[in-house]
Order: structure tokens, then sequence, then C-alpha cells
């Protein structure tokens, strides 16, 4: 049904939109300004005018308008899920940087020491020194590390998070009663 015939329903039926906004419980100016084209009406809204008007509420999707919905639909949900995916590599990062800063940082001081003339087994200076050379070697590395992490991961968390998403999203569009799939 095209959102027009409601509007022709209304007339149809001998019905004025105060009396059909008043049953809908919707504000008269906007059913107003739904049939004379100026404003859009909210989903709740048009339900409960149909409900009134005894009409079925339906939104058809053809092969090609599911999949730019989905594909329009998926770059938005896209932007959300990056956000996941950052926290999970960040998570990664912060194990590697454990594991790696162990094997190195032992390695680094000695080869500080020897270049600076210090003694290896003043904490003092090792604690200075530690937090230091960790957030440098840190900078240095989180960069390729994080690229190397991308061309592994980023295509194949996309494409399952794609997968998912639009699974999730079919199921929720199959659940609308309102909307007729192909």
């Amino acid at each position: 049904m095209s959102l027009k015939r409601v509007c022709e329903a209304i007339e149809f039926d001998g019905l004025s939109v105060n009396r059909v906004a008043a049953l809908a419980e919707i504000p008269q100016s906007s059913l107003q300004r739904f049939c004379s084209g100026t404003q859009g009406l909210q989903m709740d809204g048009l339900q409960r005018v149909c409900d009134v008007l005894g009409l079925e509420l339906v939104r058809r999707f053809d092969e090609d308008d599911l999949e730019e919905y989905l594909k329009e639909g998926w770059e938005v949900a896209l932007e959300n899920a990056k956000e996941e995916y950052e926290s999970e590599k960040s998570e990664e990062w912060g194990e590697y940087a454990k594991e790696e800063w162990k094997k190195l940082s032992s390695t680094l001081w000695e080869a500080y020491c020897d270049e600076n003339e210090i003694d290896s087994g003043d904490n003092d200076e090792f604690i200075n020194w530690e937090s230091d050379a960790y957030t440098e070697w840190e900078t240095e590395e989180y960069g390729s590390w994080s690229m190397v992490y991308d061309q592994e991961y980023y295509q194949a968390w996309q494409s399952e998070s794609n997968d998912e998403w639009r699974s999730e999203e079919l199921e929720r569009l199959r659940n609308c009663d309102w909307i007729v799939l192909p």
C-alpha cells in the first residue's frame, strides 16, 4: 500500500482527518501535514492510522531494494562495529606488548647500562629508564604491529561481522509484520 492510499482511504471512508487522528491517538496536525505531503509520520503512528482504517501496512522489498537497504545499513553498522574491532585489537596489543617487553627489556637495559656506564643493578636508575624506554618502544612498535594486525585480521573480521549483521538484520525484518521480503 502506498502512503498516499492511507489519505485516500480516509476520504473514501468518509472520515475526517481529525476523527482518524483522534481514534489513532496521534496529533491531528501531524496527520494533516502527512496527508498534505509536507511531513512524514512515524511508523507507530502510521500503524495506528492503518489500524483505525482497517488497512494493512506492508513494506515490500524486491531483490534490488533489499540489497541496497542492506548495503547502506551495513555502512552505518560498520562504523559502530569498528569500535568493537578496535577494542579487541587494543586487548591483543596489550598482551603482545607485555610479552615482547618482557623479552626485550633486559637486553635493552643491559645495552643502555653498557652505553652509559651504569651499574645494571641500580634499581632507581632502572625504574626511570624503563618508563621512558617502554614509552619509546611502544610508540615505535605499535605502528608496525597495528599494520600487520590489520592486514592479518581486519578483512576476515569485517566479512564475519557483515555476515552476522546481515543475518540479524534479515531476521529482524522477517519478524516485522509490516515487511515482506522477496
